[in-house]
């Protein structure tokens, strides 16, 4: 009896500490779940400004694209057209709302610059033998406190009235994927060569192309026989009255090709052939530049080594100025000259937008997608 009672005195003396514990425990349990509530409102005022601000980017670097297409290269931007971008891109955040409010976005938060697909980052300011390929935003909360914070509900009560918060996008032009039929000639060129990095101009010469470019049949064995029924299907669809080869067909398969393709290609070119490209240069280029702008790939063949059926790597466009043929007194150029017969004068146009809807986000081997996509 004694005992008993001696623990109930025990429990008694113990009652007090029990409801302390008990209020404390309550009390950081309303605590972290008010926390948990503000936590909850700044991930979706994070979410909404991240729609903004990936709107924002994409309308700008497509606005960016347009100015583009519109140009001839080497291109340009001035100052009018960076606050048309600024303009475009600062508007389209209007279309979404953060916990109901207009995202704030100024000048400063807009940044037309570079991105550099070699180590996926993004500069202010574009290398000195490039131009602004995309445009950075980032979108702030306004919802009438402090700019570039969220007002919290319940965090105030441990001296938490504001969250600072924002999201950033980074929008770019990026290079095709593919390219269709309509656009492929029959020459190819290798990755291995820095066109848009150092110069640009490539020359064919004699039967073999240079170190870093060679004959492509695309589908079919690269002979004598599948590019001469290439080039004349190329006659063919270009609506020249030229036609190469006696016996030669013009329905030759001209396939699109994309990034992971073959192609079959050969460092040498029949003699017979070389009218036959200058045909098709003379009936394809544009009369007034005389200059022939076609699609061709880049492959995964170190220069010297252009054979076989290398793996596309990504495209490229190549202008084609002039080609030569013929030997002693009846050589023929056509268009620039080139040296010693026969020869082809190109070169790889570099920043150049292709204005159409082909699919974007490979590598840049001179040409832009006009559609750009987020990349950051």
């Amino acid at each position: 009896m004694k005992q008993r009672n001696h623990l109930i005195m025990k429990l008694r003396e113990n009652s007090g500490v029990t409801a302390v514990i008990v209020a404390l425990s309550i009390f950081a349990l309303l605590g972290f779940g008010a926390l948990a509530v503000d936590l909850g409102y700044v991930m979706v005022a994070k979410n909404e400004l991240q729609n903004a601000a990936d709107a924002a980017a994409l309308a700008g670097a497509g606005e960016l694209s347009s100015i583009y297409a519109a140009k001839t290269p080497p291109l340009t931007l001035n100052s009018g057209e960076q606050s048309q971008i600024n303009t475009v891109a600062s508007a389209i955040r209007l279309n979404n709302q953060a916990y109901g409010q207009d995202p704030n976005v100024v000048s400063s938060d807009i940044i037309i610059g570079y991105w550099d697909t070699n180590d996926n980052t993004f500069a202010s300011a574009a290398p000195h033998d490039r131009v602004p390929n995309a445009v950075q935003v980032t979108a702030r909360p306004s919802n009438g406190g402090t700019i570039g914070s969220v007002t919290t509900f319940f965090a105030s009560i441990f001296g938490i009235s504001n969250v600072a918060v924002a999201a950033t996008s980074t929008a770019s032009l990026t290079a095709p994927c593919s390219v269709p039929p309509d656009e492929l000639a029959c020459i190819a060129i290798s990755f291995d060569s820095p066109f848009c990095e150092a110069n640009p101009d490539i020359v064919f010469t004699g039967n073999s192309p240079p170190p870093c470019g060679a004959w492509t049949s695309l589908d079919q064995g690269a002979n004598t026989n599948n590019l001469t029924d290439l080039l004349n299907t190329l006659l063919h669809d270009h609506g020249c009255t030229a036609h190469c080869g006696n016996n030669s067909s013009t329905n030759y398969s001209i396939p699109g090709k994309d990034i992971g393709d073959t192609t079959n290609v050969t460092n040498g070119l029949s003699n017979s052939l070389w009218q036959c490209f200058q045909d098709l240069y003379v009936c394809a280029r544009d009369p007034i530049t005389r200059i022939w702008t076609v699609s061709v790939p880049v492959v995964n063949k170190a220069c010297g080594q252009m054979n076989q059926t290398p793996e596309i790597v990504g495209f490229a466009t190549l202008s084609i100025k002039g080609v030569t043929v013929g030997s002693g007194s009846n050589v023929v150029s056509q268009g620039v000259p080139c040296g010693s017969s026969p020869c082809i004068k190109a070169s790889v146009v570099c920043d150049n937008v292709i204005d159409d809807t082909r699919g974007g986000g490979c590598t840049y081997f001179g040409s832009y997608g006009s559609i750009p996509g987020l990349v950051k």
